[in-house]
């Protein structure tokens, strides 16, 4: 039987997951049947919750698959390198902080986007700046300040930041 291999990040081929992914739904299917059989309550209240979730992703997800074909249409591989590939330098610590800090939606909508930027090069630092920025929002920024006033609020969003740096840089050695 051919396994298909999958490239983790490191140049090492590991056997890839498709038999688990399937198997995965296959558990699920039968969990879901059993209970419409037996409480079709908890079965619609499930598939609510479901449905909930699938939805708070559809958004989220689109704006990163179409923020990925426009940077497949119109940005080629050449300048994502030269601005976030191998070297880290200023303004991709400032395109990738920014394009965290403006991101919306659940994270593991972003995951796609994020892989499909490694692949063409793009450095962990900038992918682990892009995620750890995502606890910057802009438009809670008043709410905070309100909370917690003007001082709190620039320190904590300064700390966040310069953090997520820091985070990036560490995460950055020991992946390559």
């Amino acid at each position: 039987m051919n396994i298909p291999m999958r490239d983790n990040g490191s140049g090492r081929k590991k056997p890839g997951r498709i038999k688990g992914s399937w198997l995965f739904l296959g558990i699920m299917l039968a969990l879901y049947t059993i209970v419409f059989f037996f409480s079709r309550q908890k079965f619609l209240e499930a598939m609510s919750i479901d449905c909930k979730i699938i939805l708070q992703m559809v958004i989220p997800l689109f704006i990163a698959f179409l923020i990925m074909l426009i940077i497949n249409l119109y940005v080629g591989p050449k300048k994502i390198i030269s601005l976030m590939g191998e070297k880290i330098g200023i303004r991709g610590v400032l395109l990738s902080s920014l394009a965290g800090i403006i991101s919306m939606g659940p994270i593991y909508a972003w995951y796609p986007m994020l892989k499909g930027l490694r692949e063409k090069g793009v450095h962990f630092f900038y992918l682990s700046n892009f995620l750890g920025n995502r606890a910057i929002k802009p438009f809670l920024l008043p709410v905070m300040i309100s909370f917690f006033g003007w001082t709190y609020t620039i320190i904590f969003n300064g700390l966040v930041w310069i953090s997520s740096i820091i985070v990036s840089l560490i995460l950055s050695r020991f992946c390559r």
